[in-house]
């Protein structure tokens, strides 16, 4: 008996072993890899725009994380080097093995006149499953996307089991933004028309009490150290900070700009790393840049830094994670209208560190640095779940742009996001007198913060902005005013800036916004000024309140 259990010691020891080897292996989750390949285009006409569009587009709704990965578009075109003519099923499958994906999508695009014609096959090169095919014929360009999409949406439900609904990415025409297709709320909050289903939480919004000053800007962070976030809210020539509690804001200190110039952007960081977020205040006063930087010593804002020729911004920057960043103002006037920013702005934003007592430039090149770019107009992200950012910016017309990373632009938007009353004046009238009589002066509108954030985690950035009605329908080039906002959520799908979902309209200016966790309790709250009314000497004062929504964000599904 004790020989057979000898015997029997080895052969236990290695099925234990073995188990112990390949027990991960077979039930870790594996990333199945897609090869998109470029559509062949049938058309008289140069379509490449298009066939870039259709990849980016198919990528971004098949991506998901931890679960499909898209190959990158430069190893693709990088292993059909070389190729000439059409893509055949045989070249596709020989393509996507060399790529060692496990499958292959293909297809092309045929268009006379006003007919378009799409044919596309996604191809399982590993297991054995049926492809997904589909053929449409459509009139225009505009039938074609929506198409796609739900091409996209059968490749996902019948070949990975992604459970989307198709009303859940209705598409929404060009023209129609603003009218929902779906007229549900929102899962994210239910003051939120709902675009894209997304997870759901039935909670309502808070508002704080009414405000008797102008607020234009607001951020968020641990001011005092104490591992609980406050508000910073900029007033116009002052900022204040408050902490929720119980449901109301109290305010534990504040600082008064010392020359009674407005401060144009409040941001809130520690960059200085001493535990706790310095308040960085931009302010130009008649046409030196004067901004300060506060920290909190009690209840008592203290200048850290006085009088800096730095405008700043936090941004979370790809690759580098939570960084401060600059820019410098030139001297002298400002030419005109078109050249406004070309003039204001000296050439180049750059990463700052704290150094000694002061912030300095962390690199001697600058972080970004192309033409109509200035600090306040744009934002840097990942929007296409591809390891390459895309910016975002917005003209003085209030129109967003999409740049890739080279500064060309692949997208220009016809609808208006961004609106403030918040500016900048050139050519202030007391600083001309010596050769700039000549010289008009013009008001830059500061934009809104431009938000790119994953509200749904579903492995894709979206941008958050607002979008002010104006009630002077842009007569005029200097005076502005809006009667009525909401928040907006887009998303980029390859060839447009789609909308997810959008909050109610409030009358009033929506001034400000962050997406922080202004509660203390770890959830995100998507936190917003409200201007009502604007302050005027003699005959009324200025309104304003601060809204906060609550947001869930979408959990991760469990594997069975």
């Amino acid at each position: 008996m004790k020989k057979s259990i000898t015997c029997l010691l080895p052969t236990l020891l290695t099925l234990m072993l073995l188990t112990l080897v390949y027990a991960p292996a077979t039930y870790a989750k594996k990333t199945e890899k897609v090869a998109v390949l470029p559509f062949a285009m049938n058309a008289e006409r140069d379509l490449s725009f298009l066939r870039e569009g259709i990849l980016d587009m198919l990528a971004s709704r098949l991506f998901w994380k931890d679960k499909v990965m898209v190959i990158e578009k430069r190893l693709i075109k990088k292993a059909m080097k070389g190729h000439q003519g059409p893509i055949t099923p045989e070249y596709a499958t020989e393509l996507a093995h060399k790529l060692d994906a496990d499958y292959v999508l293909y297809g092309s695009l045929t268009i006379f006149a006003q007919s378009v014609s799409m044919d596309a096959t996604m191809a399982s090169l590993k297991k054995k499953k049926p492809p997904v095919t589909v053929f449409v014929q459509t009139k225009g360009m505009e039938a074609v996307i929506p198409e796609i999409n739900k091409f996209a949406q059968k490749v996902n439900a019948k070949i990975f089991g992604r459970p989307y609904m198709d009303t859940e990415f209705a598409y929404i025409p060009r023209g129609t933004y603003g009218k929902p297709v779906d007229s549900g709320a929102s899962p994210l909050n239910p003051n939120f028309t709902r675009y894209h289903q997304v997870n759901v939480q039935d909670n309502s919004f808070w508002k704080s009490k009414r405000f008797q000053t102008e607020i234009q800007g607001i951020d968020i962070g641990d001011v005092t150290g104490d591992g609980q976030n406050e508000i910073v809210l900029l007033e116009n020539t002052g900022l204040s900070v408050y902490r929720y509690q119980d449901g109301a804001l109290l305010r534990i200190g504040s600082h008064r700009s010392a020359d009674r110039y407005r401060f144009i952007a409040v941001d809130v960081a520690d960059i200085n790393g001493n535990g706790r977020a310095e308040i960085f205040a931009s302010k130009v006063s008649k046409d030196t840049v004067t901004s300060v930087v506060l920290e909190m010593e009690g209840n008592v804002l203290k200048p850290i830094v006085n009088k800096s020729g730095w405008l700043y911004r936090v941004m979370n920057w790809p690759g580098r994670g939570n960084i401060l960043v600059g820019q410098e103002k030139m001297a002298g006037g400002v030419g005109g209208y078109v050249n406004v920013i070309r003039d204001y702005f000296v050439s180049g934003i750059f990463a700052l560190t704290w150094e000694g007592s002061n912030y300095v430039k962390a690199d001697e090149e600058p972080l970004l640095d192309l033409p109509k770019i200035y600090i306040y107009n744009f934002a840097i992200g990942d929007l296409g779940g591809d390891p390459e950012p895309e910016i975002v910016t917005i003209d003085r017309n209030n129109k967003l742009s999409l740049l890739d990373g080279e500064g060309e632009e692949i997208y220009k938007g016809s609808d208006f996001f961004g609106g403030t009353l918040n500016f900048i004046i050139t050519n202030p009238a007391e600083g001309q007198g010596t050769g700039e009589k000549d010289l008009k002066e013009e008001w830059l509108y500061i934009p809104a913060r431009i938000l790119i954030v994953d509200l749904d985690k579903n492995g894709k950035n979206e941008i958050i902005i607002n979008q002010n009605k104006s009630s002077t329908y842009g007569i005029t080039e200097r005076f502005k005013a809006f009667d009525e906002g909401k928040m907006v959520s887009l998303s980029w799908t390859g060839l447009a800036l789609d909308p997810n979902w959008e909050s109610r309209k409030i009358p009033g200016c929506l001034s400000a916004y962050h997406v922080k966790d202004l509660d203390n309790d770890g959830n995100p709250d998507l936190v917003l000024s409200l201007l009502q009314q604007r302050g005027a000497k003699f005959f009324q004062k200025a309104k304003s309140l601060v809204v906060s929504y609550k947001l869930k964000m979408k959990e991760e599904e469990e594997e069975e």
